[in-house]
């Protein structure tokens, strides 16, 4: 929001062209979900250089760019992961005199 209200106070940014501007911005932090976070800060930089040298509208995306500039992130980020290892650990039951290891749904003979 402060790159906004920068640009609008420098006239950069029209007041009309505000909502073109908030669906980039919008876009940005959608690419979060699929894609590393330090290409993301440079598709943006770039996206921005060209935007001052080319005055394209706000919002105008180039599926090259993203393809270029966007690296694939991590489906599971690393807490799910430490999480689902734990939960691993609880549901694991280890019989002591077969020297097995059962899930908890398996049903357990003595």
């Amino acid at each position: 929001m402060r790159l906004l209200n920068y640009l609008l106070e420098t006239k950069e940014l029209k007041r009309e062209d505000n909502e073109y501007y908030l669906v980039y911005a919008a876009r940005i932090f959608e690419f979060a979900e699929k894609y590393e976070w330090n290409s993301i800060l440079y598709y943006d930089f770039r996206y921005r250089e060209l935007q001052v040298e080319d005055q394209f509208n706000w919002g105008t995306f180039s599926p090259y760019m993203e393809l270029q500039k966007l690296a694939p992130g991590c489906k599971t980020p690393r807490t799910t992961i430490a999480q689902d290892q734990q939960a691993n650990r609880n549901t694991a039951k280890y019989s002591m005199s077969e020297g097995n290891v059962h899930s908890a749904t398996d049903a357990v003979s003595p």
